[in-house]
Protein backbone atom coordinates (compact mmCIF):
# COMPACT_ATOMS: atom_id res chain seq x y z
CA UNK A 1 0.00 0.00 0.00
CA UNK A 2 2.85 2.19 0.82
CA UNK A 3 4.44 2.37 -3.13
CA UNK A 4 0.25 2.62 -4.37
CA UNK A 5 0.39 6.10 -2.53
CA UNK A 6 4.02 6.69 -3.77
CA UNK A 7 3.07 6.08 -6.98
CA UNK A 8 -0.24 8.47 -7.14
CA UNK A 9 1.61 10.95 -5.58
CA UNK A 10 4.23 10.54 -8.19
CA UNK A 11 1.75 10.61 -10.86
CA UNK A 12 -0.01 13.29 -9.24
CA UNK A 13 2.47 15.67 -9.42
CA UNK A 14 3.65 14.91 -12.75
CA UNK A 15 0.06 16.48 -13.77
CA UNK A 16 0.63 19.06 -11.57
CA UNK A 17 3.38 20.17 -13.11
CA UNK A 18 3.01 19.66 -16.63
CA UNK A 19 -0.35 22.35 -16.38
CA UNK A 20 1.97 24.62 -14.20
CA UNK A 21 4.25 24.78 -16.84
CA UNK A 22 1.87 24.66 -19.58
CA UNK A 23 0.30 28.34 -18.05
CA UNK A 24 3.96 29.55 -17.62
CA UNK A 25 4.95 28.99 -20.95
CA UNK A 26 1.43 30.82 -22.32
CA UNK A 27 2.13 33.83 -20.12
CA UNK A 28 5.85 34.28 -21.44
CA UNK A 29 4.59 33.46 -25.31
CA UNK A 30 1.97 36.33 -24.56
CA UNK A 31 5.00 38.85 -23.61
CA UNK A 32 6.87 37.60 -26.35
CA UNK A 33 4.79 37.97 -29.10
CA UNK A 34 3.89 41.66 -28.09
CA UNK A 35 7.70 41.87 -27.93
CA UNK A 36 7.49 40.76 -31.83
CA UNK A 37 4.60 42.68 -32.31
CA UNK A 38 6.26 45.83 -31.23
CA UNK A 39 10.02 44.75 -33.23
CA UNK A 40 7.63 44.40 -36.26
CA UNK A 41 6.23 47.76 -35.82
CA UNK A 42 9.48 49.60 -35.63
CA UNK A 43 10.57 47.65 -38.58
CA UNK A 44 7.96 48.63 -40.90
CA UNK A 45 8.14 52.08 -39.94
CA UNK A 46 11.42 52.27 -40.46
CA UNK A 47 11.10 50.64 -43.91
CA UNK A 48 8.26 53.21 -44.69
CA UNK A 49 10.46 56.07 -43.99
CA UNK A 50 13.35 54.53 -46.21
CA UNK A 51 11.13 54.26 -48.47
CA UNK A 52 9.73 57.86 -49.05
CA UNK A 53 13.35 58.86 -48.55
CA UNK A 54 14.40 57.05 -51.84
CA UNK A 55 11.31 58.32 -53.74
CA UNK A 56 11.95 62.16 -52.75
CA UNK A 57 15.51 61.19 -53.91
CA UNK A 58 14.56 59.48 -57.00
CA UNK A 59 11.78 62.81 -57.90
CA UNK A 60 14.96 64.98 -57.09
CA UNK A 61 17.29 63.28 -59.67
CA UNK A 62 14.48 63.03 -62.04
CA UNK A 63 14.30 66.72 -61.62
CA UNK A 64 17.89 67.41 -62.44
CA UNK A 65 17.56 64.87 -65.06
CA UNK A 66 14.92 67.40 -66.83
CA UNK A 67 16.44 70.13 -66.50
CA UNK A 68 19.78 68.70 -68.14
CA UNK A 69 17.68 67.50 -70.85
CA UNK A 70 15.86 71.28 -71.35
CA UNK A 71 19.31 72.31 -71.50
CA UNK A 72 20.32 69.96 -73.76
CA UNK A 73 17.20 70.76 -76.26
CA UNK A 74 17.67 74.32 -75.80
CA UNK A 75 21.23 74.10 -77.41
CA UNK A 76 20.01 71.72 -79.99
CA UNK A 77 17.46 74.15 -80.60
CA UNK A 78 19.68 77.45 -81.11
CA UNK A 79 22.64 75.27 -82.93
CA UNK A 80 19.64 74.41 -85.48
CA UNK A 81 19.01 78.34 -85.41
CA UNK A 82 22.58 79.61 -86.16
CA UNK A 83 22.87 76.84 -88.74
CA UNK A 84 19.26 78.20 -90.27
CA UNK A 85 18.33 74.67 -90.27
CA UNK A 86 14.65 75.83 -91.09
CA UNK A 87 13.80 72.27 -91.65
CA UNK A 88 14.16 70.84 -88.40
CA UNK A 89 11.46 70.94 -86.25
CA UNK A 90 12.27 72.66 -82.56
CA UNK A 91 12.61 69.88 -80.01
CA UNK A 92 10.06 70.51 -77.58
CA UNK A 93 10.74 71.20 -73.73
CA UNK A 94 10.07 68.72 -71.03
CA UNK A 95 7.15 69.94 -68.32
CA UNK A 96 8.54 69.83 -64.85
CA UNK A 97 6.59 68.66 -61.57
CA UNK A 98 6.80 70.97 -58.39
CA UNK A 99 8.33 69.44 -55.27
CA UNK A 100 5.92 69.91 -53.60
CA UNK A 101 3.69 67.47 -54.97
CA UNK A 102 6.42 65.02 -54.86
CA UNK A 103 6.45 65.14 -51.18
CA UNK A 104 3.25 64.84 -50.33
CA UNK A 105 3.11 62.05 -52.26
CA UNK A 106 6.06 60.83 -50.15
CA UNK A 107 4.21 61.29 -47.17
CA UNK A 108 1.32 60.08 -48.00
CA UNK A 109 3.06 56.72 -48.39
CA UNK A 110 4.72 57.55 -44.75
CA UNK A 111 1.17 57.94 -43.23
Amino acid sequence: MDWTLALAAFILGLVLGYVARTLIARNDSGKDNEKKAEQAMLELSQYKQSVADLYQEQGEQLSLLAEQVNKVNQQWNESVRHLHLDESKPLPQLEQESHSAKDETAKGIVS
